[in-house]
């Protein structure tokens, strides 16, 4: 149970050999047609609070609210993947009231959990990585918002609910 950042239906595709200062990462995977690209999601990673470099970018296409990727990253032997959230600005417009409000229900959550010495918090509440300049979200170069989640390992989101046993699943994490 718990709530849970997963990815839905994704499109994804793997940038081999990139090294940082080389060659630019390809452009969206998707092929979507939206502006952004694995380079710009390389730049995105670098002003949040993550190591490594990217090595896949998937473009998470179930969501219908803000623009999202799943991202892995590299640094070393250790591979850790993230999801970068372009905040929609025409359903909130106040991103960072949106964040505060998102660091305290998460904190509330988590403090609860902690506090009842329940295993496992970091998959029952969604952690927020924190941009160099300790916000829960950063800017892009065109004025848009950008948050980023550590991603839960084996969560799974479902967008339609096929069966009254998963229902009951999902009534159960709350």
């Amino acid at each position: 149970g718990g709530v849970r950042l997963g990815a839905g239906r994704i499109t994804s595709r793997r940038f081999s050999g990139h090294r940082r200062g080389t060659t630019p990462l390809p452009k969206d995977p998707a092929g979507s047609g939206a502006a952004d690209s694995a380079a710009k999601m390389y730049a995105l990673g670098r002003r949040f609070q993550i190591a490594g470099r990217p090595v896949e970018v998937a473009s998470v296409t179930t969501g219908h609210i803000h623009d999202t990727y799943l991202v892995t990253y590299v640094d070393s032997a250790r591979h850790a993947r993230y999801i970068h959230q372009r905040i929609n600005q025409h359903v909130f417009r106040d991103p960072p009231r949106l964040m505060e409000n998102i660091e305290r229900v998460t904190g509330h959550l988590r403090a609860k959990l902690e506090s009842e010495q329940h295993p496992d918090t970091s998959r029952h509440v969604p952690s927020l990585v924190y941009a160099h300049d300790g916000r829960p979200y950063c800017l892009d170069e065109d004025g848009a918002y950008w948050r980023t989640w550590l991603h839960i390992e084996g969560a799974r989101s479902h967008a339609i609910v096929h069966s009254p046993a998963l229902a009951r699943r999902a009534a159960a994490a709350f």
